[in-house]
């Protein structure tokens, strides 16, 4: 998980860094706590370039848990087949078809079930991100 890192100042080059001076992961968890950062303070990418001994690794973003923003709940989102999807228990649906990876860097908010007023925000939440090796 890159959630151990030594300073609350993290960008994009600070994790490739991170991941360069680890041995070499299948996958990694980013996650951060929106009271540690400002709306829209980095730019959540959806795959990661890591240089080690010589060759190049790509990390590309496959999944996701974000909790509401009254921090109270948990929706997740995954990637199947290349096709986007999204599962909130609380609107007892299946699994939706749901773009969330362009809602990434966007200070936008939405919700699964229109009779509770649980919003969901990838810049005002708590969030775990999944990444995997290619």
């Amino acid at each position: 998980t890159v959630r151990n890192m030594p300073n609350k100042k993290v960008s994009n080059a600070s994790i490739v860094r991170y991941l360069q001076d680890r041995p070499l992961v299948e996958y990694f968890i980013l996650d951060r706590f929106s009271e540690e950062y400002k709306n829209n303070s980095w730019t959540i990418p959806q795959k990661y370039k890591v240089e080690k001994n010589g060759e190049t690794y790509t990390y590309v973003l496959d999944s996701a848990v974000v909790r509401d923003t009254k921090k109270q709940h948990f929706s997740a989102y995954i990637t199947c087949n290349g096709k986007s999807f999204a599962f909130d228990g609380e609107s007892f649906a299946r699994m939706t078809p749901f773009e969330w990876k362009k809602k990434l860097n966007k200070n936008t908010q939405w919700r699964f079930a229109e009779q509770y007023e649980t919003y969901f925000n990838f810049q005002q939440a708590y969030f775990m991100l999944f990444y995997y090796r290619i």
